[in-house]
This record gives C-alpha cells, sequence and structure tokens, in this order.
C-alpha cells in the first residue's frame, strides 16, 4: 500500500506537555455542570497552560490558523460584552426584562446598572471554561506537523478507556474511581462522562479516527499489518460498549462513524488494495463483519445492549426533549435579538417552565446547542455558530473533492472534517461540546483540519515558512 514518509524523530518536550494536559481533561473534564471538583484542579491548570504557550508561541505558527483564534477571540469578546453594566432605562428595554423590571418596582429597588446577562456568575463560569479549549489550541498550534498527528493516537487511547470504564461500570462496579459522577448508579455506562449520549459520541468519533491512523503509517508491510489489527480488534470492541451505554445517538452516530471511515479508506487507496488482495484477506474482512454481528447479537442477548432496548422501549418513545424544545423555541422568540445572556438557560427555562414539568430534577440544557445558543446569545451567537458553519462547510468541500491526493495531511484532515460533523450532529439533540474533554476534542479537530491549509501556505512540517 502505498503511503507517505513519516518523520521518526522524537516528540518535542512541549509535545509531552500536551499529552499530560489532554490526560487531565479526559480524567477531570467529563461533566458539563460547574460543580464539579475535578475542575477546581483543571482550569487553574488551562490558565497556567494558556500563559506557558502564550510566552513561546509565534507568529508563523498562526499561519493557517487566523481565523480560528479570531473565531475564538470573538466567542471571548461576546461573554464580555453581555457582562458590561447597562443603564437602568437600556436594559429594562431589552426584550424579555419587564418581569425583573416589575420584581424591581414592587421592591423598591430603582434604577440599578445591571449587564445584559441574566446571570452574571454563570456568565463568568462559561468564560472560565474556554481556558480549557484555548490552551488546548495554544499548545498543540506550536507542535510540528508530526507531533501534532500523533495526538490521534492519543484521543483513540482516551476513548477507549472510556469505554472500559464503561464496561466496568455496566457490569456493576460500584467503586467511585471507576464512577466518578456516579452515573452507574442510574442504569448508564458514561464511562470518563456524566452523560451516556458523550460517552458514546467519543467512541463513535473513534471508527474515522482508526482509519486514519491506519492510512498515516510508515508504510512498512509488517506495521502496516499490525495497525490493521489492531484498529479491527478496537472497532470490534466499540460496537458493544457503544450498545452498553445505552445512547441512541450514540448508536446511531456510529453508523456515520462507520461509513465516515470506508469514505477515508476509499478516498486513501485502501480498500482497492484490500479488494486486489487475495483470498485471505477477503476470509478476514468476512470473519470481521460476522465477529461484530456475534457480538452485537451477544450484548443484545445478555440485556447489556441498552441502547437497542431504550431505542425501542415504548416509555422512551415520548422523549422529553420535545417537551424541551416547544419551551425553548418560546425563549428563543422572548429574548432575541440580544438574548437572555450568556450562561441563563436553566433561569429563563424556570420563569416560563409549564406547570406539568416541574420536578424535583430541572432542566439544565436546551438538547440543542443552536437553539440554545439563540436563546443566550442571541442573533450575535446564531451569527458567529453561522460564519463557523460557512468555513467548515468551504474547507471541507475543498478538501474532499480536490485532486486525488494520498498524504498524511489530507488523510488527518478528513477525519477531522467527519468527526465534527458528528459533533454537531451530537449537539442537536445534546450539549457534548459543553465538557471540557468534547472541547479539547473539538479543538485538536480544528487544527487537524486546517493543516492541509498550511502546507499550501508553504509551512514545512516543523512549522515554519518555507523561504
Amino acid at each position: 500500500m502505498p503511503a507517505p514518509r513519516r518523520s521518526v524523530g522524537k516528540p518535542h518536550p512541549l509535545f509531552w506537555i500536551t499529552v499530560a494536559f489532554l490526560a487531565l481533561v479526559a480524567v477531570t473534564g467529563g461533566s458539563s455542570r460547574v460543580d464539579v471538583p475535578g475542575l477546581l484542579v483543571l482550569r487553574p491548570v488551562a490558565m497556567l497552560a494558556c500563559a506557558l504557550a502564550f510566552l513561546t508561541l509565534r507568529r508563523d505558527q498562526m499561519i493557517g490558523r487566523t481565523w480560528l483564534f479570531v473565531g475564538f477571540s470573538a466567542m471571548v469578546v461576546l461573554i464580555l460584552v453581555h457582562l458590561i453594566p447597562l443603564p437602568p432605562g437600556v436594559w429594562q428595554a431589552l426584550p424579555g426584562r419587564q418581569e425583573i423590571a416589575q420584581s424591581d418596582a414592587l421592591s423598591g429597588l430603582v434604577g440599578p446598572w445591571r449587564p445584559l446577562t441574566l446571570t452574571p456568575i454563570n456568565a463568568w463560569q462559561g468564560l472560565v471554561s474556554l481556558a480549557v479549549p484555548l490552551a488546548v489550541l495554544s499548545l498543540a498550534s506550536q507542535l510540528d506537523r508530526t507531533d501534532l498527528f500523533r495526538l490521534v493516537p492519543l484521543v483513540i487511547v482516551i476513548g477507549a478507556a472510556s469505554g472500559l470504564f464503561g464496561l466496568l461500570q455496566a457490569i456493576g462496579s460500584q467503586s467511585r474511581l471507576l464512577d466518578p459522577y456516579g452515573t452507574a448508579a442510574d442504569g448508564g455506562a458514561g464511562g470518563l462522562f456524566a452523560n451516556r449520549n458523550h460517552a458514546a459520541l467519543l467512541l463513535a468519533v473513534l471508527f474515522p479516527m482508526l482509519a486514519a491512523w491506519v492510512r498515516t503509517g510508515s508504510g512498512q508491510p509488517r506495521q502496516y499489518k499490525m495497525r490493521v489489527w489492531g484498529a479491527l480488534a478496537l472497532a470490534a470492541v466499540l460496537c458493544p460498549l457503544i450498545l452498553v451505554t445505552g445512547s441512541r445517538t450514540g448508536l446511531l452516530l456510529s453508523l456515520i462513524g462507520m461509513a465516515g471511515a470506508v469514505a477515508i479508506l476509499v478516498c486513501g487507496g485502501v480498500a482497492g488494495s484490500i479488494l486486489r488482495t487475495r483470498r485471505r484477506t477477503l476470509a478476514i474482512t468476512a470473519v470481521t463483519i460476522v465477529g461484530l454481528l456475534v457480538l452485537g447479537f451477544v450484548t443484545f442477548y445478555f440485556a447489556r445492549a441498552e441502547a437497542i432496548i431504550r431505542l425501542f422501549d415504548k416509555s422512551t418513545i415520548h422523549d422529553p426533549r420535545f417537551d424541551n424544545w416547544s419551551v425553548s423555541k418560546m425563549l428563543l422568540m422572548k429574548y432575541l435579538p440580544f438574548g437572555a445572556g450568556a450562561g441563563s438557560f436553566v433561569e429563563v427555562y424556570q420563569i416560563i417552565e409549564p406547570s406539568t414539568q416541574i420536578s424535583p430534577t430541572y432542566r439544565n440544557h436546551a438538547h440543542n446547542d443552536i437553539l440554545e445558543i439563540g436563546i443566550t446569545f442571541g442573533v450575535a451567537g446564531l451569527g458567529l455558530l453561522l460564519a463557523g458553519a460557512l468555513a467548515y462547510l468551504w474547507r471541507t468541500v475543498r478538501l474532499w473533492i480536490s485532486a486525488y491526493s494520498d498524504d498524511r495531511t489530507t488523510t488527518i484532515a478528513r477525519m477531522a472534517s467527519i468527526v465534527l460533523a458528528m459533533m454537531v450532529m451530537a449537539s442537536l439533540t445534546d450539549y457534548p461540546l459543553r465538557t471540557p474533554t468534547m472541547m479539547s476534542v473539538f479543538a485538536l479537530c480544528c487544527l487537524w483540519l486546517l493543516e492541509p491549509g498550511r502546507v499550501r501556505a508553504g509551512i514545512d512540517a516543523t512549522g515554519k515558512v518555507i523561504p
């Protein structure tokens, strides 16, 4: 199989710093809540990592990534704007503030200056949470191309570790060490996450990552065979692990991930080389397919395929998300065009929450991030989201319709485009990108997606401009 040559040099010390930080994120960043104890460690370390990265970041390392950092800066600025105190007359004229203005009048409060956001403390929490993806962006941007691509197997390892933890939770482990967020008690298998859907998403994106990992070896036959067998073995394990999580969304996304893996192999020429091999390879492929089916059947037979059970369970046909969305649409119209403010969803939802939905639990998110961004950030937030979507589409279309390319950079970038699309799909029914772990994977995928543009801009494998 033809494959590009790759550097075999030792990783830079900054690579190991990035690896250590990502490992810390994986252990402590599996929840979107702000009261998780692990954040007491993660956020200060993230701020220190940002400071270290900014001291060493060079201008040439920004080439081809400028708009990525501009977009990130725009998010920070938008949150800061929401924290600027406004005069009483201006604030009370904003949509959706009438109830609070009436409450002020009844309680005798005269003209307090307030920021645009209805929950300033939550806005500050949202601002601080961006330190984690910023640290990943600023650290990984300084890695040379070889070290940057070495982070792909690291994400695969993190995903596999999360799946293993989920499996231990599913078989009944009560250890707090193996169940840091207490999800196993509710019948979930979240692994390193507090939410089964987020855990399943990370497992699902491993399919295209494994395909890219196989594609980007050194080209030596022995190493290629080892990677193929390793990828097939892990893929065979991923199928039952996704079923065990109980995530219906994860089950559907895993099919998309498998299709994406096939697309990567086909575009890379691997499928053609497999079809040209002898009967032994075809037999291996047939055995693998049968093995996946058997594993799925065994998992379902022993009643641990929670995803399939929940998919056909009559009690789950009416998903609470539908009620969430109906109320959230009313919130969207109520607070447009400026939004209710960063981090305000929980509180503004409770203002108009129907009595039929009142319960000991509360709605922590809209379970549709596009809808929630519109509620909290208004037209400005939706505009940033649209700009990011258009930039992604432009880059992805050019990447996939370009002339045939078998190089490592293009393969990794195509994989990143598939993973980013899967994350967006998951965000239509959940909120995975509000967890530090998935924010970090998202940041890495953005860097991988932009790397072919840096090659065209004349950036060599070490990240320096070619004279």
